[in-house]
């Protein structure tokens, strides 16, 4: 019996340590499903930064975009700037050469103009004075021609 009670004994000492073991289990479980829980929120987190990253690869695709047609833009406004840029230095050039030739031939004929104007004022001085001095000879023969009578 007493081989019998040592099994007993054992076979007690066995199942507490089958409980213990089983409580372990039953804690090592507990910790397998919130990591599984915890998994799951990661996989629906990546899923989540997945779509953001799509989402951010599409924006910077049209900021890229954006950008380019910018670039266009700017090489546009560039081209037109320098072609004004050489319209304004012909029209410069137009100014000088011809408007500068015409302000001369205007100038020079002014100056045509007041010197005839002069000789003309001069021409009309002169007769003037030859008036009043034909006048005055006209004077002088009626007063001779009274002296005569």
């Amino acid at each position: 019996m007493e081989d019998t009670r040592k099994i007993l004994e054992a076979l007690g000492s066995l199942n507490e340590k089958v409980t213990g073991i089983q409580g372990d289990l039953a804690g090592v479980k507990e910790d397998v499903g919130s990591l599984k829980d915890d998994v799951s929120e990661l996989k629906e987190d990546v899923g989540n930064l997945k779509e953001d990253v799509g989402e951010l690869k599409d924006d910077v695709g049209e900021l890229k975009k954006d950008v380019s047609e910018l670039k266009d833009d700017v090489g546009i406004l560039k081209d037109v700037t320098e072609r004004q840029g050489e319209e304004l230095t012909a029209v410069k050039l137009m100014h000088e050469n011809e408007i500068r030739q015409s302000i001369q031939l205007i100038a020079e004929g002014h100056l045509s103009l007041e010197r005839k104007l002069d000789e003309s004022l001069k021409v009309n001085q002169e007769r003037e004075m030859l008036l009043i001095r034909v006048a005055k000879l006209e004077t002088e023969v009626r007063e001779l021609k009274a002296k005569i009578k």
